[in-house]
């Protein structure tokens, strides 16, 4: 918290819902912003994984 600028970045989901992309938030990290991410309540990524694996529904 020593570089922290006092501000948040807010990383989206952009068309890639179901899935956290925390690691574009890397250039705002090293400026010194607080950064969190959201799948925005889309469980695409578990699903598709789900399905793949024979386990759709679980």
């Amino acid at each position: 918290m020593g570089n922290w600028n006092g501000k948040l970045f807010m990383q989206g989901c952009r068309a890639y819902c179901g899935v956290i992309m925390i690691d574009e938030a890397n250039d705002a990290l090293k400026r010194g912003y607080v950064t969190v991410a959201t799948d925005m309540g889309h469980r695409l990524w578990r699903s598709l994984m789900n399905g793949l694996s024979g386990q759709a529904g679980q």
